[in-house]
């Protein structure tokens, strides 16, 4: 099934005009319309767009369709700390490798609820530490590539908090980041937030068609997938779409809502 900007409904779209939100100074309002525009040129609509209050905006079309839309910014303090650890972690191995003339790579995978645990400087340098030591030993031993997996083997190797490790040949360092937690209930949240203001957005725009525009700059792809790929919100809106502004990334997903 294919929406009427032309792209599948609720899949990513991957090419089309790129800017970056989270570079833009200015009002709050100068940032939303940024975004707007972002949204525009990404779906490839042919319309005016008009700033307003309550929706945020009008998108005028040439045929007389007029639009209201609401713009939010969705984030989730959860997301941004985990990312930070996970951020550390890499940085600490990749250090620690190449202080020891260490080439390899590394594929690290996290336990559930494990990101919190590693925040503190002392457990991070020390995991830090321990996988740079298990890459060593692997190495040393003239070893294939492999996964440590093992819960007694990690913990005795001073990786208690971690899902696995994979040591192969190659020069990188990467994070699977499945364990930054439950991520559905904020995002239902902050759209029950607008639904709540619906009654009030089509007073003002009797008649009109009302979106909703979610605008992220803080999820990696392993986080956007866990938050929308089978799931359905409930939704006020006719139409209710999330704008990834992530890392130059740009994407545009038409949310599966229910009314």
């Amino acid at each position: 099934m294919h929406s009427d900007y032309g792209g599948p409904r609720n899949q990513p779209v991957r090419d089309g005009y790129v800017v970056d939100v989270r570079r833009l100074s200015g009002t709050k309002k100068q940032q939303e319309t940024a975004a707007v525009l972002a949204f525009v040129r990404r779906q490839q609509l042919a319309c005016e767009v008009v700033p307003r209050e309550r929706p945020d905006f009008e998108l005028r079309f040439a045929n007389g369709r007029v639009v209201g839309l609401e713009v939010t910014e969705l984030t989730h303090e959860g997301v941004a700390v985990g990312q930070n650890v996970v951020r550390r972690l890499r940085d600490a191995v990749s250090a620690g490798l190449a202080a020891k003339g260490l080439e390899a790579s590394v594929a690290i995978r996290f336990g559930d609820g494990s990101l919190s645990l590693l925040a503190p400087r002392e457990q991070m340098r020390a995991h830090a530490d321990a996988i740079v030591a298990l890459v060593e030993g692997h190495q040393r031993r003239g070893a294939p590539m492999r996964e440590y997996k093992l819960r007694g083997f990690l913990n005795r190797n001073g990786l208690p908090f971690l899902k696995a490790v994979h040591v192969g040949p190659g020069l990188a360092v990467w994070t699977s980041e499945t364990a930054v937690g439950q991520r559905e209930p904020f995002v239902q949240d902050r759209i029950d937030a607008k639904n709540g203001k619906v009654a009030s957005y089509r007073a003002a725009l009797p008649g009109r068609e009302l979106w909703l525009l979610l605008v992220t700059n803080s999820f990696r792809s392993a986080v956007w997938n866990a938050v929308f790929d089978g799931h359905v919100y409930r939704s006020a809106f006719d139409r209710t779409f999330c704008l990834d502004a992530y890392a130059h990334v740009r994407r545009v997903i038409d949310v599966a809502t229910a009314g």
